[in-house]
């Protein structure tokens, strides 16, 4: 009912099994033996020399090529549209092939799309795939929920699921079984699961006008501690410049031979000066801290490289500044200490000066015989002087003698009221008695033992 079929043996069997007035109808077929087997499948159309030549009750599918979908029997809701052009399908549903040869060995998979000649050609039992280039996801056999856009991309794609490739042969880098990766530009290349890469080993910047964000949120992280080294791993980096040798490296991440650079393309990338560290010595540095550093990407697989997150830095840098910081501080703190203890020997030393006679250049200390604070009788004396201190009776006094030269020879500590002060182990000479209290100088006094 309401078919049309022109061509030898087009739609030839339409009908033989009917049981009702609904079964093999609004079907079209255009091209010898197109659809030549089919009895009970409903709203196929094919256009083309035994295109759908063996579908017998699928429905649905619309193929435009010769011998495209040519082995499909009750596969529905498929559209092919060139030469064999999922032409291996036998039985499974809701597949877009266009291009020559475009999911040509199809079996099973479902949900797939193919869009340019030889697009998932392969494909055998793969599902929800998408493919657009010539050559796209050329190998995928099993690979499920790949994405590949442009010729050749995810050529080399076998069995990797939910990977992305974007651009002329982008891809992986060789044969393998991946996961969740994407490669995105011309000749970009995956070497390991749940990885991205943008662009190829030629490429010289990247970059936009915002700086890349990392996702930090305090909500979402556990077993926090601020442990982190800082000068510790800071001072056993080993900061280098060097250059890429770019033959070896595409060697190591083309090794299908496929990806060809200009000697001027190789020349530019090869010129550049780089900054920055040996990933393998970043690892080791770490390690002898016994450090967890995210900043190193360790390969993967005997197939990944080393990379370095250049961003993780700043962490223990900022914690080398604090460590520096909190340093500077404990210095300012005794450089004032020093400061003030070097302030009250200058005054001291001024002090002795005076007493001895001696030009005094720094402080200014009252000095007499009847000092209010103190005085010492008998002056000149021998081997005792008696000591009279007025008014400190509530301080913490230190009573201190000095040679002609500086030098502390006797100390006492007194209060307020008359002392006896043995002085047997001074020699005859001048010295200077000192009345402290901490270390701020009150008042001074010549003394002279004669004996």
């Amino acid at each position: 009912m309401n078919n049309l079929a022109i061509g030898d043996s087009a739609l030839y069997n339409n009908g033989a099994t009917f049981t009702t007035a609904y079964q093999g109808a609004y079907n079209i077929a255009i091209g010898n033996k197109a659809l030549l087997a089919n009895t009970d499948g409903n709203y196929n159309t094919a256009l083309g020399f035994e295109s759908l030549n063996k579908n017998t009750t699928g429905n649905g599918n619309s193929v435009h090529g010769n011998g495209a979908m040519n082995a499909n029997t009750t596969g529905s809701y498929n559209s092919a549209l060139g030469n064999l052009a999922l032409s291996s399908n036998t039985n499974r549903s809701i597949n877009t092939a266009i291009g020559a040869g475009a999911l040509r060995f199809n079996t099973s998979g479902v949900y797939n799309t193919a869009l340019g000649a030889g697009a998932l050609i392969y494909n055998s039992v793969g599902n929800l795939n998408t493919a657009i280039g010539n050559d796209a996801l050329n190998s995928n056999t099993i690979g499920i929920k790949n994405v590949a856009l442009g010729v050749e991309a995810g050529y080399v794609n076998d069995n990797s699921n939910n990977c992305t490739y974007i651009g002329y042969q982008a891809d992986q880098n060789y044969t393998t079984d991946y996961y969740n990766s994407t490669a995105i530009g011309n000749a970009a290349r995956i070497t390991a699961s749940s990885q991205v890469r943008i662009g190829n080993s030629s490429v010289t910047s990247i970059g936009g006008y915002a700086n890349w964000t990392t996702l930090s949120d305090g909500r979402f992280k556990k077993e926090i501690n601020a442990d982190v080294p800082g000068l510790d791993f800071i001072n056993k980096l080993r900061p280098v410049t060097y250059h890429f040798d770019i033959n070896k490296l595409n060697q190591f991440i083309y090794r299908d031979d496929k990806v060809k650079f200009t000697s001027e393309e190789l020349k530019v990338k090869e010129g550049e000066l780089q900054t920055g560290f040996i990933a393998q010595e970043v690892e080791s540095a770490a390690r002898e801290l016994n450090y967890d550093f995210s900043g190193v990407d360790k390969p993967k697989n005997a197939d990944d490289m080393y990379g370095l997150r250049y961003a993780e830095f700043v962490v223990p840098m900022v914690k080398s500044i604090q460590e520096l910081s909190k340093a500077n501080e404990e210095l300012k703190q005794h450089n004032q200490e020093l400061k003030q203890d070097n302030a009250e020997l200058k005054k001291e030393i001024a002090a002795i000066k005076k007493a001895l006679n001696l030009p005094i250049t720094t402080g200014e200390v009252k000095i007499t015989q009847t000092d209010e604070a103190f005085y010492i009788h008998p002056n000149p004396a021998t081997n005792r002087v008696n000591v009279t201190v007025k008014n400190y009776s509530d301080k913490n006094l230190l009573l201190r003698f000095y040679d002609a030269s500086g030098k502390e020879v006797l100390s006492q500590a007194v209060t307020s009221g008359n002392i006896e002060i043995n002085t047997s182990s001074l020699a005859t000479g001048k010295y200077v008695a000192s009345l402290l209290e901490g270390s701020k100088i009150i008042s001074a006094q010549k003394l002279i033992i004669n004996k």
